[in-house]
């Protein structure tokens, strides 16, 4: 089965009954390539997908949530210390527990919107609600999203590597050691034809991620043993609001944004239905949410006030292993799936790389490109473009219960959206005149 960038293929929607998972997994290997159907749950029945499936790529649950982890968890977790400074501790907390909690709410919500569409993507649905206009805007914020997820990627790959290259004398600067990554490495990956020919990385990006939760616990167990909590008590904030927290919000939006990526693990499913993936998705947004408060929390702990927007550049050189591991994450790069490599496809995707690095020399801070990203077409994918789907598709009044919350939902991501820029804008305006 392709899988294109997030955005999953056409299906066609009928009623079916539901079938055991052993009797899945038979209709799946019987041959090499098989139709199989996958259910959805309904009141009336069960709505199943009409999709085909190579045997290779049909996953367990289990699988399913492993992958989604990973594609939640990215560059992001490194500036939520800096989120949790700008909001306070607890404040900052509760507000990344929300985030969470609403990322769930939406990715239901996108659920549910599918059931009454035959394209199953993210795509699909805004082509549903607003036709060729909603998709272009859809793909565009996905777009906008990704290239500056690659552009701050691209400052972490200068802040982790940049303390460990003075051995190049003249040409030790960032715009030298983030070209070289992004010519050597970068641009290759982007190149692969496949998202799959990554697939065995994935395992190893989660063990970094795993062990970047660790020491940074570790590092704040350790800082507060030396040195008492005198200190912390004197410059620990437990609660900022506005403007601060609309610093926050953006960045945790950004660490939570994975949606549109739903439709083509969904699809890779065995026997999909819909409390399945339900399921896996309270597990994933439930195992992300813990390391980034961990992070955050511990992350925050230790610097306080002097924490800075990427919690690495607070650290020594000597945790060198880490800087690797971090670089692993953020190099976790998804690939097209393309009929063939054109030079007009090489030419587009060296331009885009092109671009990226060269924001991120002029803006090497991330907690400024994740807030900006995560301000606008983070909540436009994560709250409005949910909560209007639904609103539009499902069956009802625009009065009842479910399509209320919907609204509020996409109005809420709207205004929050619009009052960060406003904020980020500002702080960032008044550092440079300082």
């Amino acid at each position: 089965m392709e899988k294109i960038a997030g955005i999953g293929g056409k299906a066609h929607l009928y009623t079916h009954p539901a079938a055991t998972d052993e009797e899945a997994e038979h209709d799946v290997y019987v041959h090499e390539e098989e139709e199989q159907r996958i259910g959805l749950n309904d009141d009336d029945g069960e709505y199943v997908l009409e999709v085909h499936h190579d045997k290779r790529h049909v996953s367990s649950a289990k699988s399913a949530t492993f992958n989604l982890v990973n594609n939640i968890i990215g560059g992001g977790v490194l500036a939520l210390p800096f989120a949790l400074r700008s909001s306070g501790m607890i404040v900052g907390s509760v507000l990344l527990t929300t985030v969470g909690l609403l990322c769930v709410y939406s990715c239901y919500l996108l659920l549910e919107a599918s059931k009454y569409v035959e394209e199953k993507s993210y795509t699909g649905l805004a082509r549903a609600v607003g036709g060729k206009g909603g998709a272009i805007f859809a793909d565009l914020c996905n777009f906008m999203f990704l290239f500056g997820a690659l552009t701050g990627y691209m400052i972490v790959i200068g802040d982790v590597l940049l303390p460990f290259t003075e051995w190049l004398g003249p040409l030790h600067h960032r715009w030298f050691v983030v070209g070289i990554i992004a010519t050597v490495i970068v641009l290759p990956l982007c190149l692969l034809r496949k998202i799959g020919a990554l697939a065995y990385t994935s395992l190893a990006a989660l063990a970094c991620i795993v062990y970047l939760v660790f020491l940074v616990a570790f590092r704040s167990i350790q800082n507060i043993a030396e040195e008492g909590l005198e200190k912390s008590e004197d410059e620990l904030s437990l609660a900022n609001f506005a403007p601060d927290i609309f610093r926050s919000l953006p960045i945790m939006s950004f660490a939570f944004t994975f949606h549109p990526n739903i439709f083509p693990i969904f699809s890779e499913m065995r026997n999909p239905t819909m409390s399945r993936m339900r399921a896996v998705v309270h597990a994933a947004v439930l195992v992300s949410g813990l390391a980034y408060l961990i992070v955050g929390v511990f992350g925050y702990l230790t610097f306080l006030e002097e924490t800075e927007g990427n919690i690495f550049n607070n650290y020594d050189d000597d945790i060198l292993v880490a800087r690797i591991a971090v670089d692993s994450i953020v190099l976790e790069v998804s690939p097209n799936k393309v009929p063939d490599i054109s030079i007009r496809y090489i030419v587009i995707t060296a331009c885009i790389v092109a671009l990226s690095y060269l924001l991120s020399i002029v803006i090497p801070d991330i907690s400024f490109v994740f807030g900006i990203i995560g301000a606008t077409a983070g909540n436009l994918i994560v709250y409005t473009g949910p909560g209007v789907f639904y609103m539009k598709l499902a069956p009802g009044r625009y009065t009842s219960p479910r399509k209320i919350g919907a609204a509020i939902l996409a109005a809420v991501g709207l205004v929050f959206g619009v009052i960060s820029v406003l904020v980020i804008s500002i702080d960032e305006i008044k550092q440079l005149v300082d």
